[in-house]
């Protein structure tokens, strides 16, 4: 390869010597100095990546403390070596600083005489070039004249190059500097944005102060330099990096908030393209796009199962997206899960409850109502929610709902218990009041039915379209209503899903009444007769002992101990 010859100007006392003007240099000093800087650099259009080699001589400045080196023979050749990138300028630009180190040639003129061997170079490569050429520098240095590994002499001199060793991480956190300039080209910039081309015009003197430093490190290694003035020329250079560190960094900060400006718009018009003029099949385009997916860990969290789960669970299913901070409160969560609930209704989307502790039965169900649904085209929302007395056993059916995915039910056995509670109070409350024959309140006779079907062991069931309830029964009855749905499907897709369901099942609701049962604690003040809630004929008192086989607490045992005198209306 071919270079320009070396034009070198003699400096002013003042290029060198302290922050006048609370500047490196004067401005005059400055400004001629970035001219011969700019006259030896002629980069040709190749872009290179510098990053690697960078990354090998971080790990090696960073490990070069004596207190936890433990750097053998050759490990920093290896590693250029190992490298491939510009091995043979890297050992050219070593032997050309220690060449002229050890001939007296002045910091400055060895400095422009490495500019001038890399002038065909970007600036990031020029400083990594060098920094990595002043390690392998001092690095076979003590090779050659000691055999010994370099922490072995870090350690022996550890108080004499300590400023040597600051000076070399002070180059290598500028050098970062002007790797990440470099890489703002071409990153959301042009060379020719006003901005950015004002803010690379202070890149020349900082590629200078970078290689001069390299080679006073350099020096202070191969040369052995007194410890006073070798620490005195090091602490100088190193204020000067410092300055213009702090500046680059400053500048840097300004130019990636512009650019996380520019990527937060970009993203936000890709979103809003996918949301907006794509046509989807499915939903599963939006969500890559909103939640970013890593191979190895799935990116969401299922609540209730407590593990995490992949995108694909969310396939042809309706998302809702809130967004919150991480220190959302359970009362936050107990409010939104409630809102939500009600926002269901609003839609008037069709919600099935259902009950009962017969596992086979409710996977045979939810599987036959998923399907009609699914035929029907229909949204349809299935909640379990157990049994009032049944702790343990609804805890294992909702455990395996969950796990097969049947369909929602309430994990925190508390909710099941309230939801019973308060079905229990306003029954007893009614009864209290003596308003048990007041046949226009729909509501009570729903909530007579909810309680009969609590006290059996077999499935019930309630459809609802909003706030509407269209069928409530018996699950025997309801499982085979949508196993004939094809004697119903007609009218479903004619009239609605609503229609057809209620219409067929209430035809093979009156071919069997099934019971209904009332029960009341001992000691509460029975009514004289209560209507059935089905046909609303009177029903017939009678007494019972029952025993659940259950360990309860000491409340439940208040209501309901082992062998319990129970008073009951059965119709």
């Amino acid at each position: 390869m071919a270079y320009a010859p070396i034009r070198v100007t003699p400096m002013a006392s003042d290029v060198s010597t302290g922050f006048e003007r609370g500047g490196i240099f004067l401005v005059s000093d400055e400004n001629a100095l970035s001219k011969d800087i700019e006259h030896l650099h002629q980069p040709d259009a190749c872009r290179t990546d510098i990053r690697p080699l960078l990354h090998l001589i971080e790990e090696t400045i960073l490990h070069m403390d004596a207190s936890d080196v433990n750097l053998q023979d050759g490990a920093v050749r290896e590693g250029i070596e190992e490298c491939n990138a510009f091995p043979n300028t890297i050992n050219r630009i070593s032997k050309e600083m220690e060449r002229q180190v050890l001939s007296g040639t002045s910091e400055h003129n060895v400095t422009l005489s490495v500019l001038g061997l890399l002038q065909h170079f970007s600036w990031d490569v020029k400083v990594v070039i060098t920094l990595t050429a002043a390690i392998y520098t001092f690095a076979t240095y003590w090779l050659r004249n000691f055999s010994k590994s370099l922490a072995y002499f870090l350690r022996m001199y550890e108080g004499q190059f300590e400023a040597t060793k600051k000076l070399i991480k002070a180059i290598l956190d500028t050098t970062k500097c002007v790797v990440e300039f470099e890489e703002l080209s071409g990153m959301y910039f042009t060379d020719e944005h006003p901005e950015l081309k004002a803010a690379r015009s202070r890149i020349p003197i900082a590629v200078y102060m970078i290689i001069k430093s390299a080679v006073i490190a350099a020096a202070q290694i191969t040369t052995m330099s007194s410890q006073k003035d070798g620490n005195m020329q090091a602490t100088a250079e190193l204020r000067k990096l410092e300055t213009i560190t702090d500046l680059l960094r400053n500048t840097l900060i300004y130019f990636n908030g512009l650019i996380e400006e520019e990527r937060q718009i970009e993203a936000y018009n890709k979103t809003k393209k996918i949301f907006y003029d794509t046509m989807h099949f499915d939903n599963m385009e939006i969500l890559r796009t909103l939640i970013y997916a890593d191979d190895d860990m799935p990116p969401l969290y299922d609540g209730p199962a407590k593990r995490r789960v992949h995108l694909e669970n969310l396939r042809r299913k309706n998302v809702l997206l809130l967004i919150s901070g991480l220190d959302i409160t359970h009362e936050e969560l107990s409010i939104l899960e409630e809102s939500y609930s009600e926002s269901k209704i609003r839609e008037e989307k069709y919600i099935l409850l259902y009950g009962g502790d017969d596992l086979k039965w409710i996977r045979q169900f939810t599987n036959e109502a998923r399907t009609v649904a699914r035929t029907l085209q229909v949204p349809l929302e299935m909640v379990y929610v157990g049994r009032s007395h049944t702790k343990e056993e609804v805890h294992k059916i909702c455990a395996s709902i969950i796990m097969e995915q049947l369909s929602y039910c309430w994990q925190d056995p508390t909710f099941v218990w309230y939801f019973w509670t308060r079905i229990e109070s306003m029954i007893y409350s009614k009864i209290q009041l003596g308003n048990v024959h007041d046949h226009g309140d729909t509501i009570w006779q729903e909530i007579q039915k909810l309680h009969s079907h609590d006290k059996s062991h077999s499935g019930w069931v309630v459809l609802a379209k909003g706030s509407r309830i269209i069928v409530h029964g018996q699950g025997k009855v309801a499982m085979t209503t949508l196993e004939e749905l094809e004697k119903w499907k007609e009218s479903a897709i004619r009239d609605g899903f609503d229609v057809g369901f209620g219409n067929h099942y209430t035809e093979l609701h009156m071919q069997e009444y099934p019971c209904h049962r009332i029960l009341f604690p001992s000691g509460m003040r029975i009514p004289g007769s209560m209507p059935c809630p089905d046909c609303r004929r009177p029903m017939h008192k009678s007494e019972s002992l029952i025993c659940c086989h259950e360990d309860h607490n000491a409340e439940a045992a208040e209501v309901l101990a082992a062998l319990t005198d129970v008073d009951q209306y059965e119709a």
